[in-house]
């Protein structure tokens, strides 16, 4: 009886031995393919969601793609194309240029181009994915323009504790009408938020001082800067 039950507990080891060697050392099973994803465009390094071109700049637009799988992404795997203007390149960068022989209105008419990359990871059956962006054009910059005028730019509050932050706040106008765009540069921390009011957030100092915030104004053709001082007590 003890001779029979060995016998088979042994035959039992063996078969589930089989089985533990057949998964360790069997074929993996296939995973499933993921497709790519598009997280970005970037122009000069900055992140972009909407460009803003004078005519006759030729910016370098590029996609920051991410594979789940590792996939390598070759030129081939990537498709460009704009609806008025012209790409030159191939791959996850090219060069945008502008339609030609544009004739602008007086005032300009608004003029938007969409440039679309469509993204596959060359794997059978896999479907591209796609992501556009939208590039405002401009008309070229008049000889005779004004720069823009900064009426005022408040701190508030302009004295706090290290750690704390104030809103920036600037009234600027552009003597033709032109949109205006903000640069903002903090002495040290980092602001949040973009265009005429922001907030700085204050860290990483070590004295008590006076610091300034700096801005430059553009209304894309010309500019001019500014600064506003906080007060900040470690």
């Amino acid at each position: 009886m003890f001779r029979s039950v060995t016998l088979g507990f042994a035959a039992l080891l063996a078969v589930s031995a089989a089985a533990s060697s057949s998964c360790m050392w069997g074929e993996p099973a296939p995973s499933a393919n993921i497709p790519p994803v598009i997280n970005d465009f970037t122009v000069g390094g900055e992140v972009v969601q909407r460009l803003r071109l004078r005519e006759g700049e030729k910016p370098t637009i590029t996609v920051v793609v991410w594979d789940g799988n590792g996939d390598q992404m070759v030129e081939e795997n990537f498709t460009w194309e704009a609806a008025l203007g012209s790409l030159v390149g191939v791959g996850p960068s090219v060069r945008y240029e502008m339609p030609a022989g544009i004739v602008w209105e007086n005032p300009p008419q608004e003029l938007i181009d969409t440039v679309t990359v469509c993204v596959t990871d060359g794997q059978p059956g896999s479907e591209p994915v796609c992501k556009s962006l939208e590039i405002e054009i401009l008309p070229p910059c008049p000889e005779i323009n004004a720069e823009p005028i900064v009426h005022s730019i408040t701190a508030t509050p302009d004295d706090i504790d290290l750690g704390d932050t104030s809103t920036i706040t600037i009234d600027a106008e552009d003597p033709e009408g032109e949109a205006l765009s903000y640069e903002w540069t903090p002495p040290f921390g980092y602001m949040e938020g973009t265009g005429a009011s922001v907030i700085w957030v204050s860290t990483d100092v070590c004295c008590l001082a006076w610091y300034d915030v700096q801005v430059v104004v553009s209304d894309g053709c010309t500019s001019t800067w500014t600064t506003v001082g906080v007060y900040v007590r470690p």
